[in-house]
């Protein structure tokens, strides 16, 4: 008597239900099976896709309620679809299921910081997937809606929880069966098949084994028709598969590896020799089955971390905004001296540095998962740069640094760059302190400010850039170890400067010793330009 399904741990919404999912794989037989567990969960409508081209464009023609998808793929695998969708404004918000026999780990974190919604480990069962899609169905592209435990609660038992290794034996003969029972029991929980279908439905239930020890010679379906099919399935695609046969010449032995068998051994069999074999296997097999917890961990903390770094950026914005406000208060005030208004503008500007600080996390996830959009603001970058090159001379007062801003033309009416405030400040403020820490004792950092439709920004300081850095100056470079209090770094600036739709780029000129760093943003379409002097006068020259 076969055994009823277990009842599933949710239901989808009925909206669910009648929307249409997406399944993505290049091998039929997983597109096939996929798709039938969706329509067990009541889905009544589900396209498919070889690829992740084929996909986008169901996506782009269709609404999409989830996307299931393999990640190794011809033309455009999983990782880079689900890339495309959290770029593209109509597709950020559909929640991807990653399927995957991936085991780097630094793949698997491009993943989680692309935002990805759930991963799973190949091989897994029935059970598992439907777990991930009830995960999935309750995420939401912004972290800061949901809490970590909603995203990351286990409705089963984690994958690494310590059991028993199960063994299936797969043969007719009644002493080998015994044999190898007796064997294994110590050790192993052992489960047994004596023809092709029954050990098929036990692999392809909830509960599989971790391993098949598989007869060549079976009644109806022979052990490389098992094979085939094991091969097809995600709950059985990379179950090793161990042949103990009779069949002794080398073609079988040849067919048997290229289905996939982890080993061929001949009877009559050698107890030690097979066990040895056996342990090596299932230690394999235990660390793979440790994958999904441990993915699952790395999901469920990049979401904590988000999550905590939401809310301790919140809880600093709205005190120091505030005392931002009471500064600017005081300042205004009448019997306050020259010097007094000078002190608490540098307090002013470092609060709003801070205010800038506490939102630059955020910004940065978007523009790295490609969802950030940019809220165009008249940045006046003529009073950026004046606050931040007086704050910069204060704070490294100590070099006796000459730190100085200069413009064009002093009667152009208006300075303003197309981007956003914040942003801006982070970016220069940055670059200002890394030209200054660069710059040798009683060195100048220049910073000058000049064209027309768009704004040129340039910061040149004594020093150069190594060499061997020259060409990689604006890569990420995360994995290397990180120097204390450096704060943004070069591929960070980059990418803060592209957001707001400009260019940056580093020179050096060995002959004068100096390093040059160009910005250059867009002009606010409401900007007064004056057309740029042709005299002697307007230009500024480079320390020398």
């Amino acid at each position: 008597m076969s055994t009823p399904p277990r009842p599933f741990p949710f239901t989808l919404t009925a909206e669910q239900q009648s929307g249409l999912w997406l399944v993505v794989d290049d091998a039929e037989p997983m597109r096939s099976i996929n798709s039938a567990v969706l329509r067990r969960l009541g889905v009544t409508r589900v396209a498919t896709a070889t690829n992740g081209h084929e996909a986008l464009q169901i996506l782009n023609s269709q609404t999409v309620v989830m996307v299931l998808s393999d990640w190794s793929m011809p033309g455009m695998n999983g990782l880079e679809l689900l890339r495309a969708m959290r770029s593209d404004e109509q597709l950020r918000n559909i929640p991807f299921l990653l399927i995957t026999s991936e085991v780097e780990r630094e793949l698997i974190v491009e993943a989680i910081n692309s935002g990805v919604s759930e991963l799973l480990v190949k091989p897994y069962t029935t059970g598992m997937l439907i777990e991930r899609i009830f995960r999935a169905t309750r995420w939401q592209f912004q972290p800061k809606q949901q809490t970590a435990a909603t995203a990351s609660a286990p409705l089963t038992e984690p994958a690494s929880s310590h059991r028993r290794s199960t063994i299936l034996v797969v043969d007719d003969e009644p002493g080998q069966i015994g044999l190898l029972i007796n064997l294994l029991k110590e050790s192993y929980r052992v489960q047994v098949a004596t023809s092709g279908e029954s050990a098929l439905r036990i692999c392809h239930s909830d509960t599989p084994p971790d391993m098949v020890l598989l007869d060549i010679m079976l009644p109806g379906l022979s052990g490389f028709d098992v094979a085939v099919q094991l091969r097809q399935h995600p709950s059985t695609e990379t179950m090793p598969i161990l042949f103990i046969t009779g069949v002794t010449d080398v073609e079988a032995r040849r067919q048997a590896l290229a289905l996939g068998a982890v080993d061929f051994i001949n009877k009559p069999l050698e107890p030690h020799d097979l066990l040895a074999r056996i342990r090596n296997f299932m230690g394999y097999v235990e660390l793979h089955r440790c994958l999904q917890a441990d993915y699952d961990e790395m999901l469920a903390n990049r979401k904590l971390r988000y999550e905590l770094e939401l809310l301790t950026s919140h809880d600093l914005k709205i005190p120091i905004a505030g005392m931002i406000g009471i500064i600017q208060e005081l300042a205004e005030s009448t019997n306050l001296s020259g010097p007094q208004k000078a002190q608490l503008q540098l307090v002013e500007e470092t609060a709003i540095t801070v205010l800038g600080m506490a939102s630059i996390d955020q910004e940065l996830y978007k523009i790295e998962t490609g969802t950030f959009e940019l809220d165009v603001q008249p940045v006046d970058l003529k009073q950026v740069l004046t606050r931040l090159a007086a704050i910069a001379s204060r704070s490294f007062s100590a070099k006796t640094l000459s730190v100085t801003f200069a413009v064009a033309r002093e009667d152009r009416t208006s300075w303003l760059a197309q981007g956003n405030t914040m942003l801006c400040y982070a970016l220069f403020q940055a670059l200002v302190r890394n030209a200054c820490e660069a710059s040798p004792q009683g060195g100048t950092v220049l910073i000058q400010l000049n064209g027309a439709s768009e704004l040129v920004v340039t910061i040149t300081n004594k020093g150069v850039v190594p060499p061997r850095f020259r060409s990689s100056f604006f890569e990420n470079r995360m994995q290397q170890t990180p120097k204390p209090n450096r704060g943004i770094g070069a591929y960070t600036a980059k990418r803060l400067v592209e957001a707001q739709g400009g260019t940056i780029t580093m020179d050096t000129n060995d002959s004068s010793n100096t390093t040059l760093l160009t910005v250059i943003l867009r002009g606010h379409s409401g900007m007064v330009n004056s057309p740029p002097s042709t005299t002697s006068d307007s230009a500024i020259t480079p320390p020398s």
